[in-house]
């Protein structure tokens, strides 16, 4: 009898999927620092909070054709 939990290939799913949120959120994070550190200064815009930096990825994200593989497809 097989007494692991889950199979390799859905630890190596779920090991995909928190790899895309953390590498979605650190995207976030960047976009929220260099708005803030650029945008106020040059343009004379609000500061944005680290939701609405999220938003805006998405935003892009979707607007810019990025797919569920954008991570990959970069420069393609």
């Amino acid at each position: 009898m097989n007494s692991m939990p889950f199979s390799p290939i859905s630890g190596m799913i779920l090991t995909i999927a928190v790899s895309y949120v953390f590498i979605f959120l650190i995207g976030a994070l960047l976009l929220w620092w260099l708005w803030n550190i650029t945008m106020p200064q040059i343009f004379g815009v609000k500061k944005i909070t680290p939701f609405e930096a999220l938003r805006l990825l998405i935003i892009s994200l979707i607007l810019l054709g990025g797919g569920p593989l954008f991570l990959f497809n970069v420069w393609h």
